[in-house]
Parts: C-alpha cells; sequence; structure tokens
C-alpha cells in the first residue's frame, strides 16, 4: 500500500560525500537503494513505511502477491462469534536483532505505543491489547470491526523491540525482527544494515544494503542512469527512455492502488443526473490519457478500484470505456439537445462546467485538458481551472465545484473498505463524491466493516463494487504505477515490485554471476 504522509527533509541532490560512499559500496557489493522519503524520525507512525520496505522492520500480517493476507509475525487470526475479540497466534522462536525473545507481551507494548500516535491505528475501537501467554495477542474491541487484520499491515504497526524505546517512550534505534538489521542510522537519513544471521525465514543473499532519502524524481532518475544507485524506486515516467539508454539499468513498472480520478459535486443539478455522470464517463478516452499523458497503457482505469485489490472486481460489471455514441445517446435521454455552437443546451441553458485541475501533480492539469476536449466531442463545454487540492474543501462550502480531479489512495491499509467507509460513509466524507448519498453503498460498507466470514465478505464486496461502478460517484481515469530502475548488475528476475509498496522485496535479490 502507498504510505501515509511522513516527516520529510527536502534534498535537491546527494552530497559529493554520499555520492563517493555509492561507488565504494558498488564496488564491495553493498546494494544502493534510493527512493523519496528520507527519514527523519524513527518511529513506525513517521517512517515505518521506509524501514519495513528495507526489511528491517516487519508487522504481524501482510499482504501477499494475490492481494490476499498472509501471516508475518502472526501464523493465524480469529474472531470472536460476536466479533469483539481477536486472537492472534504468534510466530515461535523469533529473536529481535539485539537478540531478545518476540513475545505477545512485547507485541502487545508495541501496539499499544503504536496506537498513541499513529492516525490509522488510533481510530480503531479498540479496548485493550493483551497477551495471553508468550504467543498469543488478545485485542479486545468496543464494536465489531472486520477490517482489523488489514489495518495491522499498516506500517505503524510495526513491532519494535522494548530496547528501541528511551524511557519516555520515543523511539531511539531501529530494532526489529526482518531479515536486515539497522547498523548505522546517518544524520542525513540514510541507513545501513546487515543481513540479520538469526532471521526467522528465508534470509537474502544480498548481504549489506544501504538506503538513501533523494527528494527529487530527477535526481534519483540520474543516479540510476550513471550507475550510481542499483535500485532507484519512484520515478516518473519521462525518464524510462533514458535510463534504458545507458544500459546500466532496466526499468520495472506495476499498477498500484491508487486512482485519478474526476469527484462531482452532486449538489449540482447537471451532475445529480446519473444519465449526465454516465454520459461524461462514457466520453473519457482513458487509454489516451494513460498513453500520451501517464505513457503508462496499463493504468487505463476500468474501474474504482485498481486490479491489485483480491475479490474487488464485480463479476458482472461492464468494464469502463469510450463510447462516445452511447454518451451522447444519455445526454439526448436528459434533455440536453444539440446547440448551434456544438455545445448542448437544456431550458435556453448551456452545458457548461468547471474541472479544477491540482497544479501540485503535474499530469493533473494536461489531464484536464485532455477532458475539455473529449467532453467537447458530446457537446459539453468544460473550463479547465487550475488550482489547489487545499482549495476543493472551501469551493464545494461555496457551491462553486462542479468537478474535480483528485489522486486518491485505497491501500492505506490491505482492505480498501477502510478508505470507503471515509469516503461515503463517514459525516466528513468529502473526497469520493461530494455531497453523494447513496444508502445502499452506505449500508453495504457499514455491513462489511461488522463482518468478519469471508463468505458474506466477498458477496458484500461484489455488491460495493458494482455500485461504485453503476452509480459514477466518481469517474475513474488512470491508476498510478510504480516505476523503479534496477541495476544490470542485479540478476534478471529476482527484482520484483510490490503493488502495495509494503516491501522492496530485498529477500528475493541475488547478483548477476558476472558481477
Amino acid at each position: 500500500m502507498p504510505p501515509q504522509p511522513i516527516k520529510l527533509m527536502l534534498m535537491a541532490c546527494l552530497t559529493v560525500g554520499a555520492l563517493a560512499t555509492a561507488a565504494v559500496a558498488q564496488e564491495g557489493h553493498t546494494l544502493e537503494i534510493v527512493d523519496r522519503n528520507v527519514v527523519v524520525d524513527l518511529s513506525p507512525s513517521a517512517s515505518g513505511a521506509v524501514s519495513r520496505r528495507l526489511g528491517i522492520l516487519e508487522t504481524l500480517i501482510g499482504i501477499g502477491p494475490d492481494g490476499k493476507l498472509v501471516g508475518v509475525l502472526a501464523t493465524s487470526w480469529k474472531p470472536s462469534n460476536d466479533g469483539l475479540v481477536w486472537r492472534l497466534s504468534l510466530r515461535e522462536n523469533v529473536v529481535f536483532h539485539d537478540g531478545t525473545p518476540f513475545s505477545a507481551a512485547v507485541a502487545a507494548e508495541a501496539l499499544s505505543r503504536g496506537r498513541r500516535v499513529s492516525e490509522t491505528l488510533s481510530t480503531l475501537p479498540i479496548v485493550s491489547i493483551e497477551p495471553d501467554g508468550d504467543t498469543t495477542l488478545v485485542i479486545a474491541l468496543s464494536e465489531p470491526y472486520g477490517p482489523l487484520p488489514a489495518v495491522l499491515v499498516d506500517y505503524s504497526a510495526a513491532i519494535l523491540a522494548p530496547s528501541a524505546y528511551t524511557e519516555d517512550g520515543k523511539v531511539k534505534a531501529l530494532v526489529g525482527t526482518g531479515y536486515f538489521r539497522a547498523t548505522n542510522i546517518g544524520k542525513d537519513g540514510t541507513i545501513d544494515a546487515r543481513r540479520f544471521e538469526k532471521y526467522w525465514g528465508r534470509r537474502p543473499s544480498i548481504e549489506t544494503i544501504r538506503y538513501s532519502g533523494v527528494e527529487l524524481p530527477e535526481t534519483r532518475a540520474n543516479m540510476a542512469a550513471a550507475g550510481e544507485a542499483h535500485l532507484a524506486f519512484t520515478l516518473d515516467p519521462q525518464v524510462k527512455r533514458r535510463i534504458l539508454s545507458t544500459r546500466r539499468a532496466e526499468i520495472l513498472e506495476t499498477p498500484v492502488p491508487r486512482t485519478r480520478m474526476a469527484i462531482l459535486n452532486f449538489a449540482d443539478p447537471i451532475l445529480g443526473d446519473l444519465r449526465v455522470r454516465k454520459a461524461l464517463s462514457l466520453s473519457v478516452d482513458r487509454t489516451g490519457i494513460a498513453n500520451t499523458i501517464l505513457r503508462f497503457p496499463a493504468g487505463a482505469a476500468t474501474q474504482l478500484l485498481a486490479p491489485a485489490f483480491s475479490g474487488w472486481t464485480a463479476r458482472s460489471f461492464v468494464p469502463l470505456a469510450q463510447d462516445v455514441e452511447r454518451a451522447r445517446a444519455l445526454l439526448e435521454e436528459a434533455g440536453w439537445t444539440k446547440g448551434g455552437n456544438g455545445v448542448r443546451v437544456k431550458n435556453g441553458k448551456p452545458l457548461r462546467l468547471e474541472i479544477i485541475a491540482p497544479s501540485s501533480r503535474p499530469e493533473m492539469p494536461p489531464i484536464a485538458t485532455a477532458l475539455q476536449d473529449q467532453f467537447r466531442a458530446i457537446g459539453v463545454d468544460l473550463v479547465v481551472r487550475v488550482g489547489t487540492n487545499s482549495s476543493l474543501p472551501d469551493a464545494a462550502a461555496d457551491g462553486s465545484l462542479q468537478l474535480a480531479l483528485v489522486a486518491r489512495n485505497y491501500a492505506q491499509t490491505a482492505d480498501p473498505v477502510v478508505t470507503l467507509l471515509s469516503d461515503y460513509v463517514a459525516k466528513s466524507a468529502f473526497w469520493g463524491g461530494v455531497n453523494y448519498n447513496n444508502h445502499k453503498l452506505r449500508d453495504a460498507i457499514q455491513t462489511y466493516v461488522r463482518s468478519s466470514d469471508e463468505a458474506a465478505l466477498s458477496e458484500i464486496r461484489q455488491e460495493i463494487a458494482g455500485i461504485l461502478q453503476d452509480d459514477v460517484p466518481a469517474i475513474p481515469i488512470g491508476w498510478f504505477e510504480s516505476i523503479a530502475a534496477a541495476s544490470t548488475q542485479l540478476k534478471i528476475g529476482t527484482v520484483t515490485l510490490d503493488p502495495f509498496q509494503l516491501s522492496y522485496n530485498l529477500d528475493r535479490l541475488e547478483w548477476a554471476k558476472n558481477n
């Protein structure tokens, strides 16, 4: 899952000393990794996304390649019949990097500390977290909450050893259970780590790694092109060809569970009509936008939720695709007739809409311009206004917002229902659709959250996915992509990308034989 915001230190470029270290590290077979986040706070809630991806910290539960939950430090989990108590069986014979044993008591203390500072964990209806012996963890709730195991995937739920904390509860060291053991945390946010020989699972073939946080994507790309990094993550699409031309690295990419979409204001009389919403969605050339603007053909969104989510594709739904003639017919049916200048009219008023494109994402204004042309083809005059995400709630409050391009992360936890809950059920719901109220969708999401029966959940997923597809609370446009560069010094086939961005999969890496 893409991560929540962490404290970042802006870095325009790496220092000369860091670059020199990278060159030396290559000679000594230290794996050099660069990504955008710079660690300035060691607590899991702040920088757990980085330390978990590196294989230093671990959570109780993870996500498998098929998008389903898998055990990490927990081997199984089960709720009581009333859904108010969850019992987690923990893995035995696990030790922390400092040699102390992992136990239910340690896990309970780590999660309790995490709850006090984590935005994700603090919202859970948890009454208590207690050990029951050394290998059983008991979590009591005030009300049933089926997605609990999925929320425990969040990086803020990573388990640290007692020695990682100061007397006042602050994190002073990365002492976890992962297959890499942190050996040094630099003042510039770099992390050095060595393979942990007492790891409970499969140990990596790579012996030492160094992570450097580099905020600018262009700098990360330059490092990959120059051979100064073995792995460079979170790259922009436009650098792919340049990196490949150096023959020093290969490009890897995969869709991730984040969606670029247009949200609509349902208080607007034009957009309150389902026929108009469907017509707008049918006019969108998602394939063209994915190819020419996103430069990621697999990013054309055929539904709201990306395919990485297991079980969230409605069996009976029709994938989103462009159908201009059907869009025109729907507008005619809604009473919008052809006008003299190509813009449809109804009761003497033109079919004119405004869309706000956030300037913080460089692809959004070009997407808005493309939508302007595509809407025009069905008789809709779309006015593009470049703005900011922070201005959207105010625009909704004063009634001036009609459409806005936004990016939504549905992988804040392993189950997208946690985000859907805030988008379509919470009183402050905004990002799924402004002033949108669908009783069937709200009831289905609430029923899903209260249930822990997989057979029932599977059917409810289908119902929720179907409503999102058919009622058009938002217009999905493109899924996000994870783009990385991997050095040719690494063995082909051992570098893989995690669509949920929980891990760099360093345990699978191997050096090329000629390296």
